[in-house]
This record gives structure tokens, sequence and C-alpha cells, in this order.
């Protein structure tokens, strides 16, 4: 019995070793990043078999909710005229689900969960300190490491909201110091943000922070006041940048040539999901058809589009009603869970990360950035995994 307790404990270490690498190298090495996920999943699959009653089963609703989605993924993917591709980019969109049952399997502890984010936020850091480094050298389209800047932005707009509110809340998670770190982390992202000027994020970040700043008033009226003050005091700064402010300008205007080409993007979309209603025209098919047949003649950029920039859109035309469904059902079952757990502050941001990912998305199919889906994905693993935890064995060990 003291035996096998060794050994539970051993794989436990590993995992959470692997888990601290995982959040690590996510964004800064794609090769250990792979290490750890296959360690993670050869030690889940030994645990299973071994240690069934250590492992803390995962929210059932968004686990059903993740189910449907990628069998629906499968179904439009065997109706496809290459169902090898199509199969292939449903499989990628399981394995970067496959962070959010992380801890569950591997974090038993506070000190272990505080530890997690903290990793999380160095690693969020480091490209935030690298763009803000590119900006002040005058890129002001900054994407550090990533190869676009759209996916600096998809990282940018889940790490301000999840930072900012783990600074700004109290609750017994995080101590004075942690919350400071969460701070530091939040503003480094932010003026990251800023250097990066993707758009769809600086809405998406400004409407989720708005939705928190409005609770707050509800709860303490005066720290609600010295927020608004604050964001007032720096928009006020931002705005005074001619670049910046050409920039926020642009977002509603129709001669925006981004913009007009979003709208014959997305007419495209709607297009192909007329004449493919049901199981679309295939994953990963979208380039092709609409190279082929329904690129409009009004564009002006590029010859074809990888994606219909818009979550929505885009599963509607590459998987029809079927996959459009699975998606609406997936964050149908993310936000039931939200709604039906205890008001953590980690469950506050997820839910405000949640929020920022569907506005962004709005304005670009962030769906595909596997790096930032992974963090995503396991953002959402750590607010379910403290609620699971609490229900488990209290918030004594916890503290």
């Amino acid at each position: 019995m003291i035996s096998k307790l060794k050994n539970l404990t051993i794989i436990n270490k590993f995992g959470y070793f692997f888990i601290v690498l995982f959040v690590l190298a996510n964004h800064l090495s794609t090769s250990l990043m792979w290490v750890s996920i296959i360690s993670m999943i050869i030690l889940a699959a030994y645990k299973f078999f071994r240690y069934k009653e250590d492992i803390v089963p995962p929210e059932p609703i968004i686990v059903k909710g993740m189910a449907v989605f990628i069998f629906c993924m499968v179904i439009s993917s065997a109706f496809s005229n290459d169902q090898v591709k199509s199969l292939n980019v449903a499989f990628d969109f399981f394995e970067v689900m496959l962070p959010f049952f992380l801890p569950f399997l591997f974090v038993k502890t506070r000190r272990q969960l505080i530890i997690v984010i903290l990793a999380l936020g160095l690693a969020v850091s480091i490209p935030s300190v690298h763009a803000i480094y590119q900006g002040i050298h005058g890129n002001f389209r900054a994407g550090s490491f990533f190869s676009n800047p759209m996916f600096l932005g998809g990282l940018l707009s889940i790490s301000i909201p999840f930072y900012y509110v783990l600074a700004l809340e109290k609750d017994y998670l995080c101590n004075n110091k942690v919350r400071l770190f969460c701070g530091a982390v939040a503003a480094l992202a932010a003026i990251a943000l800023v250097y990066n000027g993707t758009r769809g994020v600086w809405v998406a970040v400004v409407v989720v922070l708005v939705l928190h700043l409005l609770s707050v008033f509800f709860r303490n009226p005066k720290l609600g006041i010295v927020l608004t003050i604050i964001f007032c005091v720096l928009s006020g700064m931002l705005w005074q940048t001619s670049t910046i402010q050409n920039r926020i300008k642009s977002i509603t205007s129709i001669k925006n040539k981004s913009n007009m080409e979003r709208f014959l993007i997305w007419e495209s979309s709607i297009k192909m999901a007329k004449d493919y209603p049901i199981t679309g025209v295939g994953l990963g098919n979208f380039n092709k058809f609409e190279m082929e047949r329904y690129i409009s003649p009004k564009s002006k950029g590029p010859k074809s589009h990888v994606h219909a920039h818009n979550n929505l859109l885009h599963f509607l035309a590459e998987t029809g009603i079927i996959g459009f469904g699975g998606f609406i059902i997936m964050y149908y079952s993310i936000f039931r869970a939200f709604m039906m757990r205890q008001r953590h502050t980690i469950m506050k941001a997820g839910l405000l990360v949640t929020l920022s990912f569907l506005i962004y998305g709005m304005t670009e199919f962030n769906f595909g950035h596997r790096e930032v889906m992974r963090i995503y994905w396991f953002i959402l693993g750590l607010a379910f995994c403290l609620q699971k935890n609490n229900s488990m064995f209290g918030e004594d060990q916890l503290k």
C-alpha cells in the first residue's frame, strides 16, 4: 500500500513538472511542448489503469460539449471531397483541447496551481516584452516570435483578462505577491497589445474589461470609480498618438481595405454555406473552394484566403449546419458550466477569457490558432479544476 502511494506521488510530481514545462514551452519551443504533452499522455494512461481513483473527473457538461463538437467535425469530414485532409484538421481541433484535462490529472494543491499560473504568466511576459521592444523600434504590428501578429494578438486577448482579474479580485487563491505578479503580467501584455495593433483584440479586451468594470461598480462603487478614472486617463493618453488614433478610427471605416476584404470574405463564406448547407465544403477546404469558385471579383487582397476571418462563418462554410451546431453546443455547455459553478476569482477570469476569445473570433478565425487554443483550453481546465478540488477535499488543502 505504501509502495503504491509512493508510486502515485512520483507520477503526480512528474505530471506536474511536465505541465509547467508545457506552459513555458507552448509558444516558445514546439519540440519541448510536444515532449511535455506526449509524456503527460503516457503518464495519464498509466494513471488511468493503475490509480483511477486519484483522477479528478473533469466538468462533465463541458466534456460532453467537446465530444459533440468533435463528433460533428468527423461527420462533416466524412462528406468532404478530401476526407484525409478534413480528418487531419478535426484531429488538430481535438489535439488542442487536450490541455483542458491536464490540471484535473496532475494539479493537486493550491501551491501547484499558483506555480502553474506564475509559469504561464512568465511565458506570456516573454513575447510581451519582445513585442514592446519591437514596437519601441518602430514596428506597430509587433508579432514577437509569432509568424503573424494576429497570433500574438490572440494570446494577449486571453492573457490580459485572465491576469487582470486575478490581480484585481481578492480571494483565498492568490496572496498579495501573486496578485502583484499577475498585475505586472497584465500590464506588460496590455502595452504589448498597443504595439501589436490587432484591432479585433483591442475591441475584445475593451469590451470584457468594461463588463468587469460594471460588475465592480455593483460590488464596490469606490473601486469602480477609481478604475474608471484610470481607464479614462490611459485612453486619453493613447488617443494623443496619431498612429493609434487612426488605427482606432479604421475599426468602423467601410473604406478601410482590410475591413472591405473581410466583408467580401464573409460574403463568400455565406455563399459556400448556401451551396453546401448540411456538411459544408469540408474542413481545410475553404481556401480551395474560394479560390476556384467563390472569391469576389471586387477583392483587391490576396487571390485566396485560408479562412473566413470569423469563427461562426468559417464553421458554417466548411462544416455546414452540422459543424456550426456542434460549435454552438460546445460553447453553450461552457457557458452553462460557468453559470452552474461558484464564483471563484479564477472562474470569473475564465468566463472573461471565453468572452474575449469569442468577441475576437467575430473578425478572425482564432479557433484555428493552435498555440493560443492550447492555452485557452488549459486556462478553462485550471478554472474548473479548482472548483472540483474544492468539492473533493475542501478549501483548507488549497490554502
